[in-house]
């Protein structure tokens, strides 16, 4: 039912209610995709389970061509890239930040996996 005393017709509250990129959700998507990337990447078992790292080449190209694109958009290199994205311009002390969180947990995630699996090896069984 429509209210006849509302000042907003159907039309303008879709407007009212339509997604605007601010700095709130650019700052969550772009942590949200590097927490994606270092997951896929630090998580991934190769052999003896699967095909090493190194020779799945689909799956680094994957990796290599996301880590590029969330470059890019931390950058804010392509202004056409974040239209399509719906991301806003990061200030350049949080594109700082937000790179150097990112490589920062890839390494210590890395470190932590590293460690972990050489710690707890895994039991073959034959």
């Amino acid at each position: 039912d429509i209210d006849p005393s509302s000042s907003i017709t159907p039309g303008e509250e879709e407007d009212a209610n339509a997604f605007k990129p601010n700095l709130v959700n650019t700052v969550a998507f772009m942590v949200n995709f590097i927490i994606q990337l270092v997951t896929f990447a630090v998580n991934y078992v190769g052999e003896p389970f699967n095909v090493s790292i190194w020779r799945n080449k689909a799956l680094i190209w994957g990796l290599l061509l996301c880590t590029g694109l969330t470059g890019l958009l931390i950058a804010d290199a392509a202004e056409d890239l974040n239209s399509t994205f719906e991301v806003v311009s990061l200030p350049k002390e949080m594109q700082f930040a937000i790179a150097a969180g990112g490589l920062g947990t890839w390494i210590l995630s890395l470190v932590v996996e590293t460690t972990a699996r050489k710690a707890f090896p895994e039991k073959l069984h034959k």
